[in-house]
């Protein structure tokens, strides 16, 4: 069933979570692209595990390894099994030799998991936690940036352990379980990864592309050759100085970013965007909003077709800012702005003074 709105839910899920389920059993291969069950997704569903782990399992059973994931996947889900530590291969070797009660049915639990799974030869060599992972948290692999300890994983967020920890040594994790604020998150459990075993069985997940991005130091649109997996880049290289509509794009992201105080408006051009910008509040349409907002959201259409070479932000010049906000006002009301909003105002005396149109412009 697809389409969650034909199911009789007590509480229908938000659109957004059902999209992101939906996205995330694609990516542990338990849905094909038009959102069918795949025969992963088929085995998946007869084990009692979570998604994740179950399609680890899955993954592993084909591969020989389905008893060391089963192993895992009831380490996981079972709190204090193996231990507190973070390193969860640690806590492994700890709960294979435990003679406790509750490590024995756990580990029975574990045994009933893999009897589930399709008989395959069991494979010979060890596996570590970090391996077998990679097919639970594709999207939580890690890697250290900056000071030991601190990590940015595939989906973009950030990650910490304590540096006295001996995980911390790890330049690559796999992060099965963390807690806190999206940006810095404190991880809970984790296992160290090889980039060998990511090539290995993750190689659809590696991209190398070519970039055009803004450069926030510089101001600047640089393009460059990026090979990575995820957010997190591995390997970097310059390209020549790009330009044209690609460009274009990068730049009008960067300047949304830093906001329109980056751009070299001229007193002339100021001076339009405030006379706009005042007969939009005192009129509405067809003058338009002069607002942060509106011009930010707009930049494609009224700035970029002015620069001739979007380069960066001070390839921008005071005639392209100027013909840009013009741009926005319809020809059929542009010979009457200097009657509506003159510039200036001739007093009795014959002396000429500037019209101040500054007023509530930001949102």
């Amino acid at each position: 069933m697809k389409d969650p709105a034909t199911l009789a839910f007590l509480d229908p899920p938000p659109d957004a979570a059902f999209t992101e389920a939906k996205t995330l059993l694609m990516r542990l291969g338990a849905l094909d692209r038009q959102g069918d069950l795949t025969a992963t997704g088929r085995m998946m569903r007869r084990l009692a595990l979570p998604p994740r782990l179950a399609a680890m399992t899955a993954s592993a059973a084909s591969q020989g390894l389905g008893r060391q994931a089963a192993e895992l996947a009831v380490l996981i889900t079972e709190q204090g099994l193996g231990g507190t530590a973070v390193d969860l291969d640690a806590r492994l070797a700890r709960f294979r030799s435990d003679r406790s009660e509750r490590a024995q049915a756990a580990r029975g639990l574990a045994r009933r998991i893999a009897d589930a799974l399709p008989k395959t030869a069991a494979a010979d060599q060890p596996v570590t936690a970090g391996r077998l992972l990679l097919h639970a948290f594709p999207d939580r692999i890690a890697a250290q940036r900056g000071a030991r300890g601190r990590y940015v994983m595939a989906n973009g967020r950030g990650g910490e352990l304590a540096d006295t920890d001996a995980l911390a040594r790890s330049d690559m994790l796999v992060v099965a379980d963390l807690t806190g604020r999206a940006a810095a998150q404190r991880i809970l459990s984790a296992a160290s990864v090889t980039w060998a075993e990511i090539e290995e069985e993750l190689p659809d997940a590696i991209v190398t592309e070519s970039q055009c991005v803004f450069d926030t130091g510089s101001r600047q649109v640089r393009a460059r050759r990026v090979t990575r997996l995820g957010a997190i880049i591995l390997e970097e290289q310059p390209l020549p100085r790009p330009n044209g509509e690609e460009a274009a794009r990068a730049l009008a992201e960067g300047i949304r970013n830093l906001g329109l105080d980056a751009l070299p408006f001229s007193k002339a051009a100021r001076q339009l965007r405030e006379r706009i910008g005042f007969l939009h509040r005192m009129l509405g349409e067809p003058w338009p909003d002069m607002g942060d907002a509106a011009l930010l959201a707009g930049l494609e259409t009224w700035l970029m077709p002015f620069v001739l070479e979007p380069r960066g932000v001070d390839s921008i010049g005071a005639d392209a800012l100027h013909e840009g906000l013009m741009s926005l006002v319809p020809h059929e009301v542009r010979r009457e702005l200097d009657k509506a909003a003159p510039t200036h105002f001739d007093s009795p005396a014959g002396n000429r003074h500037p019209i101040d149109y500054s007023g509530e412009e930001r949102c």
